[in-house]
């Protein structure tokens, strides 16, 4: 290619049915200025969840391309009957070029400053470029182009560009946003980089892996344009819709599938749950006690769960539940959810433990000290129990005290050292008038206390004022205020300490941290947290799929609508479930927060079994005592556990 006249350029898009596309579109053709002509080729992946409306303008666009703009020459659409994945969407485009100019535009971002495209295709040439990016805000909002020594600027272009240098972590990228590419040579070099690694991981990666792996850089001579001149609109359209970069198939939204339950309490034969039980009580012993194993009476049903989607598990014999166990509170974004399991498939073929560390814990640490009030220090321990043991010892290391008072379902630590346990004062906090003498006692004796241990009850909701009264307390007394917000963290703004104006001296966190996987924090201020010790142990620093599945879930957790999801469904689910629990003549039956409702339904033990039980015949898996509403429940979910309800009831109380 010596040279190139003004011709056919060839605009290839793999679009995913989103109407971001025609933004992008009208955009370039607004400010992107060639005397040729171009032919669009385009493949629609259903990827993301659009509405048929939404869908159908894009297909119009489409249609109608050759009057949006008269350089249109000709079209190509592909549209596949099911999600392919990028890399098969770009392998049929690559079977449709023939130009020997190419510009991909992908279908989320927008055109805002002019672009001289005669200009820049002779730029391609002359400079013996295998690509030209259009430099982004996305690119440039870290920093890419203005660190000293990693960018210098091209001489004698029409078009101001630049050239990362091998210092920069971008100097091996051919990348698939914006540009203009010499197609014999990027075509070959993309298709050839998706064909030999793994479909799983980002397309950008593996190219970039294939310019290092073959020495290419310098060949490729990849160039930037001065001038920032595309912003990207897709994270805001992902925003907006809770979706996630659909890259490979089967990266698709959370489950929106239809409750094929069995509502009316008929339990098929549970073959394998029988045989599993048979296996258990062989293998395992007698099963251990456990607050959140559900059997009837004949202890058959159900038993064993295998998988999970978004709010339903199914057991071992393929009957699905609607889930309020939630993992015993550490699922809060629903099972199976996207941000996180594209995170473990894409960890998974990138190493699992990378010793003696990985920026993936630092980057953790950033987001928990982001998410939580007085969080100047991160000290990561591999369980809850770790957590309060941690907090205690710093507690009574930074005051010099020995005493330490636990109010509360504190994570407390059992069978461990006496330094840990002893001396200490367990209060509750089960009724209203315990605050009052929680307070009574720290003003009395807070003198000889290290640290008050608080976790907010399970059935009840604390008092407003109590937690700022109890630190005004703690403070006059120079004991430490110690948050348990194990299974509050993450359900409420700040926590349980955040939604009543109060920062821990420190803070435990744990349920939820990394959607299910083991881990806690100690975490607060510098000059306390500045007492550890190497013997406070930790966990594992190189653990990168732990830190990776935090970063993934604490992004969610930070996105603005997160908890008014959790709080309005939870809401909803305390009114259908009292309304129901009033008809029967049971009255309220939901205590404590609506994030976390707690159960309670007649008060006899046998009887609440019974219901629990039958409830779970008619497809909702919960528990007297505390449950969980995550961020996949929705609408139809309430209606099946209000429903299951109902017929329980019905059963129950009428024998």
């Amino acid at each position: 290619m010596k040279g190139h006249v003004p011709g056919c350029v060839e605009l290839t898009t793999t679009s995913t049915r989103r109407p971001t596309l025609i933004r992008t579109y009208r955009s370039f053709f607004r400010h992107c200025h060639y005397s040729g002509c171009f032919r669009v080729l385009v493949t629609i992946d259903p990827a993301y969840p659009v509405s048929d409306s939404e869908a159908d303008s894009v297909r119009d666009f489409l249609r109608d391309i050759r009057t949006v703009d008269d350089r249109v020459c000709s079209v190509v659409v592909e549209e596949f009957p099911r999600h392919i994945g990028l890399q098969g969407a770009l392998s049929v485009l690559f079977a449709h070029t023939r130009a020997p100019v190419g510009i991909h535009l992908e279908d989320d971002w927008e055109f805002y400053r002019d672009v001289d495209l005669n200009a820049l295709i002779e730029d391609l040439v002359d400079q013996d470029s295998t690509q030209i990016s259009f430099a982004s805000d996305h690119v440039a909002r870290g920093g890419t182009f203005n660190r000293d020594g990693e960018v210098e600027e091209v001489c004698g272009t029409r078009v101001p560009l630049r050239r990362l240098t091998a210092a920069s972590w971008a100097a091996n990228y051919l990348p698939l946003a914006p540009h203009v590419h010499r197609t014999d040579r990027w075509v070959p070099t993309v298709a050839k980089a998706l064909a030999v690694s793994d479909p799983i991981r980002c397309p950008d990666e593996r190219v970039r892996e294939h310019v290092i792996s073959t020495a290419s850089r310098d060949r490729h001579n990849a160039l930037w344009t001065k001038e920032v001149v595309v912003r990207d609109i897709g994270r805001d359209w992902l925003r907006a819709r809770e979706a996630h970069k659909a890259i490979v198939p089967g990266d698709t939204p959370t489950w929106r599938g239809s409750l094929e339950l069995p509502r009316d309490g008929a339990v098929p034969l549970l073959t394998r749950s029988a045989g599993y039980r048979a296996d258990e009580a062989r293998l395992l012993g007698s099963p251990r006690a456990d607050p959140g194993r559900l059997a009837a009476s004949d202890e058959t049903y159900p038993q064993f769960l295998e998988r999970a989607q978004g709010p339903v598990v199914w057991d071992v014999d393929g009957l699905a539940y609607v889930d309020l166990l939630c993992g015993d509170g550490a699922v809060i974004l629903g099972h199976d959810h996207p941000a996180v399991t594209r995170t473990i498939r894409e960890r998974t073929v990138n190493g699992l433990s990378l010793a003696p560390a990985s920026p993936a814990r630092v980057a953790a640490a950033g987001l928990i000290a982001k998410a939580v009030p007085g969080a100047d220090v991160v000290h990561f321990v591999p369980t809850a129990t770790d957590a309060v043991r941690t907090a205690v010892d710093l507690a009574r290391r930074f005051t010099g005290r020995k005493d330490v008072v636990a109010a509360g379902p504190v994570a407390w630590p059992a069978n461990v050292p006496d330094r840990v346990v002893d001396p200490t004062t367990v209060a509750s906090l089960d009724a209203v008038h315990d605050e009052e003498d929680l307070i009574d006692l720290v003003a009395a004796d807070g003198a000889r206390i290290a640290g008050v241990l608080v976790a907010g009850p399970l059935h009840r909701r604390l008092s407003e004022g109590f937690l700022r009264r109890l630190q005004q307390a703690c403070g006059s007394r120079g004991a430490l205020l110690v948050l348990d917000e194990g299974l509050t963290a993450f359900r409420f703004p700040g926590g349980l300490g955040g939604s009543h104006g109060v920062t821990g001296d420190l803070v435990c966190l744990s349920h939820g941290l990394a959607s299910g996987l083991s881990v806690a924090v100690v975490t607060g201020r510098a000059d306390i947290m500045g007492h550890l010790r190497d013997d406070d142990g930790g966990s594992r620093s190189g653990d990168v799929l732990l830190f990776e599945v935090m970063k993934a879930s604490l992004r969610e957790y930070g996105r603005p609508e997160h908890y008014e999801r959790l709080a309005a469904t939870g809401q909803r689910m305390r009114e259908a479930v009292d309304r129901v629990a009033t008809r029967s003549g049971l009255g309220n039956v939901v205590h404590g927060h609506d994030q976390m409702p707690f159960l309670r339904f007649t008060g006899d033990t046998v009887l609440d079994q019974k219901i629990v039980s039958e409830m779970a015949r008619r497809g909702v898996l919960t528990r007297t005592g505390p449950n969980f509403v995550s961020r996949a429940h929705d609408l139809d979910t309430v209606d099946v556990v209000a429903d299951a309800l109902t017929r329980s009831l019905a059963l129950v109380r009428g024998s």
